[in-house]
């Protein structure tokens, strides 16, 4: 029903008070041995914590009461005590693992701002913060091959050349414009290998797609009020607008200030 990670749980109870769906979710008592010297352990009661779940459930929004048990050893020696631990829920936190997924994958719209996705996910703006950098780190693309443009500049210079001995003003002028313009004219030439729906072209440079980038870029920092740490504006960015990004959910926490 919630597709939750650990497979020895059950549902034991389920109420609903309007758009709002409450489970109960709890373990079957079994037989624990402590960890350390090998005794037998035995409750010490049950706590329930509320989990935050995002997760829509036939049209209800869905709380989840857990109720963990705590085991302690029965050796004197020992007494060791631990907590029962889930898979779908570390320790400490009150949202499921599938609920920071969600906050980062929220990420991937440019135009939302860290506090609609806090809003959303009935979190804090910290805490949504702190999720995305945890999880994200962009990498640094490999360089595009370098781009020979001597073909067309040789010919081009043939071409100024030819019309300055002309002696036609008219020419003459025109060979003075295209001098004005050499670089522009040259990059214009210029045909790069692009990637397009199921295939592969060739296609002339333009800085359309740069400065729509650039228009990106700015739409962003002015979302966000502006940004003080330039690693998290650089990987929020980067995020949103690749096609594929690699999360890196092992990587050390980011930590600067927002």
């Amino acid at each position: 029903m919630l597709d939750l990670e650990d497979e020895d749980i059950f549902i034991s109870d389920i109420s609903i008070e309007g758009t709002r769906k409450t489970l109960t979710i709890e373990t079957h008592p079994t037989i624990h041995h402590c960890p350390v010297c090998g005794f037998r352990m035995h409750s010490r009661g049950i706590k329930t914590r509320t989990i935050n779940h995002p997760i829509l459930s036939d049209g209800f929004e869905v709380v989840i009461k857990l109720k963990q048990r705590r085991w302690k050893c029965t050796s004197p020696q020992c007494s060791y005590e631990v907590n029962e631990a889930f898979h779908f829920v570390n320790k400490g936190r009150r949202n499921t693992n599938t609920t920071d997924m969600l906050i980062v994958n929220a990420f991937r719209d440019l135009e939302i701002t860290a506090s609609a996705v806090a809003r959303k996910f009935f979190v804090s703006d910290t805490y949504v913060l702190d999720v995305f950098d945890r999880n994200v780190k962009i990498d640094r693309l490999p360089l595009s091959d370098i781009i020979s443009v001597d073909e067309v500049h040789l010919e081009l210079d043939d071409l100024i050349t030819h019309y300055f001995q002309c002696g036609n003003p008219i020419f003459i002028d025109f060979a003075d414009l295209l001098i004005r313009y050499h670089d522009y004219i040259i990059n214009s030439f210029v045909m790069v290998e692009k990637h397009g729906p199921g295939k592969i072209y060739n296609s002339r440079l333009s800085n359309g797609p740069i400065e729509s980038l650039n228009r990106k870029i700015k739409d962003l920092k002015r979302l966000g009020r502006g940004y003080r740490n330039f690693e998290h504006f650089r990987n929020r960015f980067l995020f949103a607008t690749r096609d594929n990004p690699v999360l890196n959910g092992i990587s050390e926490h980011n930590p600067g200030k927002w």
